[in-house]
């Protein structure tokens, strides 16, 4: 496409485009460089590379035989451009997003797994990273930047170019949205799980919060759908600001949800939806998986696939990563789950408290993240923990003993193990645990710690103290 074409108005210099990037590294000859932060040696290295257009917010200097233009928002002119510019490939995608507090991973991983179970075209962008075919990026957040959003999408087409409809599956954090790291991407499926408090220490409150999120109404394709769980508390704000139609999900949803029977290893329920009823065994742990199965199964039926061959799939998919995982190693039971907010973790410990008697947990708090959840993620480790120990979860650039008095003054009456270093609270754990005890790590899920050995993640840390 020309350049004058892709921005709607006449340049000095009118040329074919090769690619839209917002990393100078990435530029190639009669590229766009989109910047988002104002750094000549962005510019000089993007112009070196072939950049013939630099777009920002403001320009320090004048570069010759080089278009200069100036814009109010570099994020959203960067996500209208890739969308012009990839329209007939976007277009190729059926697009589903899940936001909300908790269940977004759970829930994402779930549809993106019975696609690929019915040998439908699929790609997963989430927290533990981008998936598709057999292959595995890692990310840095839950949604990455457009740029490689788009990159993505474009490379997947290209290896997959048949008439097949492809989908695309995100996790759609409240500050991917705020930040526009999906601006100009249009949904066909959009879930919401829960709103709860989270994320504090960048919205500031709980409206902001709830606004960023609903943001994705902005973003709905014509006929597009809304799935909300009926037990948010904020549903009833939420259906009458969604332009589109709304489905609701849960206890007392359009579609609901009634636990058959319960056993450690499984658990069989039913879905009812007016006059029908379909039964359901699932091996994955927590109850709280339920909904998030149940919102699957609702997309799965909003996109007109096969729901009885969701429910044959449900009934062997036995793990999520880090969601609630448990490992039985050397007659030790230990679970390790991501969970880091107040309701994630109260769920996770309400469940395993209904089998084992005598918990111990290993957690901590982020740092330079929402102070005020600490001392209620003590409080609820503390009622419902035989033994805990404070470790780190990235401090950031915070320092962890700031971080560990702000979860003590949660903590009433029992004295909490603190050892800083995340190995050594692994290993000490372990070396204390009992037989008539259980091991669970919260905070992490699959996600790699930093030691003096190299990088680890928690299971990996238990392995290696273990030598298995």
């Amino acid at each position: 496409m020309k350049l004058n074409k892709l921005l709607n108005r006449k340049c000095e210099f009118n040329y074919q485009v090769s690619l839209i990037c917002d990393n100078s590294k990435n530029c190639i000859e009669n590229s766009i460089f989109v910047m988002h932060k104002n750094n000549d040696d962005y510019i000089e290295e993007a112009i070196k590379n072939g950049a013939k257009t630099i777009i920002a917010e403001d320009f320090k200097r004048i570069y010759s035989n080089i278009n200069l233009i100036k814009v109010s928002n570099t994020y959203k002119t960067l996500g209208m451009l890739l969308k012009k510019y990839y329209r007939k490939i976007i277009s190729k995608f059926k697009v589903i997003g899940i936001t909300g507090t908790n269940g977004k991973t759970s829930t994402t991983y779930l549809i993106y797994n019975y696609l690929k179970k019915v040998n439908q075209e699929v790609v997963l962008i989430g927290s533990n990273g981008i998936f598709y075919d057999d292959i595995h990026i890692e990310t840095n957040n839950t949604t990455p930047n457009l740029s490689l959003i788009y990159q993505t999408i474009v490379k997947y087409y290209q290896s997959h170019k048949n008439n097949k409809t492809k989908y695309l599956v995100i996790e759609c954090s409240s500050q991917g949205i705020r930040n526009n790291r999906l601006f100009g991407i249009s949904f066909d499926v959009v879930g919401f799980t829960n709103i709860t408090k989270d994320h504090f220490d960048y919205h500031h409150d709980e409206s902001d919060y709830i606004f960023s999120k609903a943001l994705l109404f902005n973003q709905l394709k014509e006929n597009s759908l809304v799935v909300i769980n009926k037990q948010n508390c904020h549903f009833e704000l939420l259906s009458n600001i969604c332009p589109k139609e709304v489905i609701s999900y849960g206890i007392n949803g359009s579609y609901s949800y009634k636990i058959i029977n319960k056993e450690q290893t499984t658990t069989a329920f039913k879905i009812i939806k007016e006059e029908k009823e379909y039964e359901l065994l699932t091996p994955l742990l927590g109850s709280y998986q339920i909904e998030n199965i149940l919102l699957a199964f609702v997309i799965v039926e909003c996109l007109e696939l096969n729901v009885l061959e969701f429910i044959r799939f449900i009934k062997d998919f036995s793990l999520i990563p880090g969601r609630l995982n448990r490992y039985f190693i050397k007659d030790k039971t230990i679970y390790i789950d991501y969970a880091h907010t107040e309701v994630a973790v109260l769920k996770v410990l309400d469940e395993l408290s209904k089998q084992y008697s005598k918990i111990v947990c290993i957690f901590g708090c982020g740092g330079s993240r929402d102070k005020t959840k600490r001392p209620i993620i003590g409080n609820i480790v503390e009622r419902y923990c035989h033994t805990f120990i404070i470790t780190e979860d990235n401090n950031r650039e915070e320092n962890f003993f700031d971080i560990v008095n702000d979860i003590l003054q949660g903590i009433k009456k029992k004295e909490p193990f603190i050892i800083q270093n995340r190995f050594t609270a692994i290993q000490y754990a372990l070396n204390i645990l009992k037989e008539d005890e259980v091991l669970l790590i919260l905070g992490k899920g699959i996600e790699k710690t930093k030691t003096s050995l190299g990088e680890f993640s928690d299971i990996e840390m238990v392995k290696e103290i273990l030598n298995v």
